[in-house]
């Protein structure tokens, strides 16, 4: 959603946002007192006029009240606002770039701008944080909010990841808790990172992400859970995630292929848990899930298995991701491509299950599946 008051409309007004071809967008005017008029106008060429070159953003199609009046072109749309609060409804012919035109206005009301699809509230309070205006990346998380929660999933989530929107500002929120601060588990990431519509890589050198999330903290004996989506399949010594709490403790850590296996360590002590079946890729989604303190299961692709492993002491040092936190100092970088990544309560076979069909729906619906 995009908001804007009357002293941002006012006089030489602001530029607009982007508006996808074929997406309505209603506008909602609250206006305490007085009739007052709105314009959105395309910017005109540097000679002053609409040439052949200009976009014609407002050749779409309007829904009006007839108290406002439209007043309309190709270039320009134009309103009364009445007292009160009134709507219109516009959806453009063209895809509307918002450098191309100015929102301007007279009067002291606000303007909301929002899609007419009707999104899950948790997911829209993600895409107005990360301002994600990408119509499939959208309804991609919408669907994914829906279904974990139809899943009975949400509410086992302290922090989802889902790595969309392609900059280091839309992949750094928490899905379950969008708000910019530490105690959100929102990630600042460190070092050298790329950004793209398939999530997020580091450099394998210095780049790691903070999730302020300490499992000594939050977890429970015998319920906790993490995962991570990556893309690339290699063998190298990094870890997707991970804390270490004591020297001789490593006691939350996943290496995917490290050599010759793949080890996980969910609470356990420093040998960790050699997975079985061995996967043979690492492009792969991987959970690890623990529902009591004597066993943790593991799910490879929604294909599970429970193997013995007793739990210790938390860490006391929060996770962070494509590195270990080694007692505050991050080490063993990763360099793959991640997709995905959560932390939460404990989760059975079953939800192993329904958690990554939900993952991989998700990106399947962003073309980025393995």
């Amino acid at each position: 959603m995009a908001s804007y008051t009357y002293t941002e409309l006012y006089g030489s007004g602001s530029i607009g946002e982007t508006i996808s071809s074929g997406v309505e967008k209603v506008f909602t005017f609250t206006n305490p007192s007085g009739s007052s008029y709105f314009t959105m106008e395309t910017i005109p060429s540097s000679s002053g006029f609409y040439e052949a070159a200009s976009p014609k953003n407002f050749s779409g199609s309007f829904i009006v009240s007839e108290s406002m009046g439209l007043v309309t072109s190709s270039y320009i749309a134009s309103v009364v606002v009445q007292p009160g609060t009134q709507s219109f409804k516009f959806t453009p012919a063209i895809t509307v770039t918002g450098t191309t035109y100015y929102l301007r206005g007279t009067g002291v009301y606000s303007l909301d701008i929002l899609s007419s699809t009707s999104f899950d509230p948790d997911a829209q309070a993600f895409i107005t944080a990360t301002a994600i205006t990408d119509t499939t990346q959208q309804n991609a998380v919408d669907a994914l909010v829906i279904g974990l929660k139809d899943d009975l999933l949400w509410t086992k989530m302290l922090a989802v990841y889902p790595f969309v929107g392609g900059t280091a500002t839309t992949c750094k929120y928490n899905l379950k808790n969008p708000l910019d601060t530490d105690g959100a588990f929102r990630l600042n990431f460190v070092g050298g990172w790329t950004f793209s519509n398939n999530g997020v890589t580091p450099n394998g050198t210095t780049a790691y992400a903070d999730t302020f999330l300490v499992p000594l903290t939050h977890f429970t004996s015998g319920n906790s859970s993490f995962s991570a989506y990556s893309r690339i399949n290699n063998s190298e010594v990094g870890v997707l995630l991970g804390t270490r709490g004591s020297a001789f403790n490593t006691n939350l850590e996943l290496a995917l292929r490290n050599a010759s296996n793949t080890t996980v360590w969910h609470n356990t002590s420093s040998g960790g848990i050699t997975v079985s079946p061995n996967p043979t890729t690492s492009a792969i989604n991987f959970i690890s899930s623990r529902i009591n303190s004597a066993n943790n299961i593991t799910a490879q692709n929604g294909a599970t298995n429970t193997q013995v492993g007793s739990e210790i002491a938390f860490s006391s040092f929060p996770i962070y991701i494509s590195a270990k936190n080694n007692q505050g100092v991050a080490a063993s970088f990763s360099t793959r491509n991640l997709a995905f990544a959560h932390v939460g309560t404990g989760l059975t076979q079953a939800e192993c299950t329904l958690f990554y069909n939900r993952i991989q729906t998700f990106q399947t619906t962003l073309s980025r599946q393995v």
